[in-house]
């Protein structure tokens, strides 16, 4: 829903290969550093990065089932981005809402069982167990232990 303008230094762009586009794939800021450090040939061996390289959006209409996940430092909602639009949980008060992308039409309120919404709220919730597991046993990256390596 935010803008990203990208800009490359002329003497890495090729025009056979990369054209201003308006791009309405999802993506997450943990995908702009390894798709920046892509486009400029700079990706490492072993990625330290969680997103994913979406360079491609650049040349043509490629990963379209993307999805990121949203969760608030301030609050305790969590949220699933992807094309079927918006899921946010709110932890506190156990309620689930599937809202558009866009935020164009008004927000429905689902249970958690039903049928239209169930898989993407079994994903969600195993994306929020995951990440806090990666965080808390600190194993997204760690310098001192691939520094060399890279």
């Amino acid at each position: 829903m935010s803008p990203l303008f990208i800009w490359m230094d002329e003497s890495l762009r090729a025009p056979a290969h990369y054209r201003p586009r308006v791009v309405s794939t999802i993506a997450s800021q943990v995908d702009l550093a390894p798709t920046i450090l892509a486009l400029n040939g700079l990706i490492p061996r072993v990625s330290p990065f969680l997103g994913r390289d979406l360079s491609c959006l650049l040349r043509t209409d490629c990963a379209q089932d993307n999805w990121a996940f949203l969760s608030s430092v301030y609050d305790d909602l969590i949220a699933l981005a992807d094309a079927d639009g918006l899921l946010i949980y709110s932890l506190r008060t156990s309620s689930l809402y599937q809202a558009d992308v866009r935020l164009e039409r008004e927000s429905m309120r689902h249970a958690v069982t039903d049928p239209v919404v169930a898989a993407r709220y079994r994903r969600l919730l195993a994306l929020y167990v995951s990440s806090n597991q990666v965080l808390d046993r600190n194993q997204i990256w760690s310098w001192k232990e691939w520094g060399k390596r890279l």
